[in-house]
């Protein structure tokens, strides 16, 4: 069953406490939005907390090699996490066969969690008239009958360091 936002909340808190969280990403679009309100209300925490709400704007984080801002890339924010995400996956399989040698904190490894590994596979991407790219929305990919990828969300939002938007946290515990 799914929790409300205020019983999410509690249980949120409780996890973050459990794991000594430091930092909390929430998805601060559609239902996650009133996350935060609710943490607010629990008082003191021991742990910061930010949304992460893929409908914003791409960030004016410059790619070097591209030479060319995620703004001018992304049509959102949304498809800038999908991208970079990605990015640590292709340089994690380089690493791996010896293509190419990134540091371990450009690269990702995620556990055999088989809805995590299916949800990260089904998001579609459009190139739109205006020149950017777009990752699937939950509402387009729920009109196609694909469920909401709340798992590979999950570890999207957990890679981002808001205050760094071109890094991407390095200890993220799933």
């Amino acid at each position: 069953s799914r929790l409300d936002t205020a019983q999410g909340a509690y249980k949120l808190r409780d996890v973050a406490l459990e794991r000594g969280i430091l930092h909390i990403n929430y998805d601060g679009d559609g239902i996650g939005s009133n996350i935060g309100a609710n943490l607010k209300l629990l008082g003191q925490l021991p742990f910061s907390f930010d949304p992460i709400r893929g409908s914003d704007a791409a960030t004016d984080y410059y790619i070097e090699n591209e030479q060319r801002t995620c703004k001018d890339k992304f049509y959102n924010y949304r498809a800038e996490m999908y991208f970079m995400a990605a990015e640590r996956f292709r340089k994690t399989w380089e690493k791996l066969n010896n293509i190419n040698f990134y540091p371990d904190d450009e690269c990702i490894s995620i556990p055999y969690e088989p809805k995590l590994i299916q949800q990260l596979s089904q998001p579609t991407w459009t190139y739109k008239e205006n020149g950017k790219w777009l990752v699937a929305s939950k509402e387009a990919m729920r009109a196609s009958g694909i469920a909401s990828p709340d798992h590979s969300d999950a570890l999207i939002y957990a890679l981002v360091h808001k205050t760094k938007p071109q890094y991407f946290n390095t200890a993220v515990s799933w």
